[in-house]
């Protein structure tokens, strides 16, 4: 997948216009609107995956899913370290 270079992104630019005119509070409720979104899709994705797993099951593995992805992102890369 090519880097896009935002510089030259109109559609880039026009929502930083939008997010530059929301309140704090618009800002979180979108944010929690997109983590609802997100974690939708990956619902979905393990249910094609495993179409019998019970909704528990759908639950635990999305949990985990969200555990490891925070895990991941909270991990100090070695290359970038002081």
């Amino acid at each position: 997948m090519a880097t896009r270079n935002r510089a030259d992104d109109p559609e880039y630019w026009e929502k930083v216009r939008q997010a530059r005119l929301m309140s704090g509070e618009e800002k979180i409720l979108l944010g929690l609107r997109m983590f609802e979104a997100a974690c939708n899709k990956m619902n979905d994705a393990i249910r094609e995956f495993i179409p019998d797993a019970e909704d528990g099951d759908v639950l635990a593995i999305l949990r985990e899913l969200v555990a490891r992805k925070k895990e991941i992102e909270d991990r100090s890369c070695p290359i970038y370290t002081t």
